[in-house]
């Protein structure tokens, strides 16, 4: 038995609408996004001694600043330098020769990390891995010292746009930070800008 006539045509109107259907799914062009984020987060249950402290903050600004290619395809990678504080304190020190000093101390990360970004409609998820320098700074009697060390990590996050024009948009970022070697782990939530800077 012949197959239908009309298989040959509605094989060849579905394989002509793929382009289309794809394209439907990403957006119509290539740009080159910046986007910058501005916001607040703090680490998850800090593993820190408050017996002694006399102040203390867990968490701090965040900041980053993105650069990512946005193919016409829904999936595009991304790299991304990042700044969070995650920890602040002051705390009464006792010593033998000077007695009870208080003693000032932070730390921040800044961070390179770089991955794919899935866009869904409004919404955009992103993950990825990548270098975190830890910055402790400790400050006694007017002396500060610095120390620092590299990390790897890994970062994840998810946001929307709450206003979109053709080439500039507003929105909100819920992100996570866990810097494996450190065992540290931050939350964020931030507002988002972002512009195409090249589209072609």
């Amino acid at each position: 038995m012949s197959p239908p006539a009309t298989t040959p045509a509605l094989a060849a109107a579905f394989a002509l609408s793929l382009p289309a259907l794809a394209q439907a799914d990403g957006p119509s062009r290539s740009a080159l996004e910046l986007r910058a984020l501005a916001g607040y987060g703090g680490m998850v249950a800090p593993s820190v001694s408050h017996e002694r402290e006399l102040w203390a903050r867990n968490g701090g600004a965040m900041l980053s600043a993105t650069l990512l290619y946005r193919s016409t395809l829904p999936l595009s990678p991304f790299v991304e330098l990042g700044y969070a504080e995650l920890y602040a304190s002051r705390e009464r020190v006792d010593t033998a020769e000077l007695g009870a000093l208080d003693a000032e101390s932070s730390l921040a990360t800044v961070s390179f990390v770089g991955g794919p970004a899935l866009d869904l409609g409004l919404f955009r998820l992103r993950g990825g891995i990548g270098l975190y320098r830890m910055l402790v700074e400790s400050t006694v009697r007017g002396v500060t010292i610095h120390t620092a060390e590299n990390d790897l990590g890994w970062f994840a996050s998810v946001g929307g746009d709450a206003y979109r024009t053709e080439r500039f948009r507003l929105g909100l970022e819920l992100r996570a930070l866990l810097v494996s070697e450190a065992g540290t782990a931050c939350l964020g939530v931030g507002l988002t800008a972002a512009g195409d800077a090249l589209v072609w």
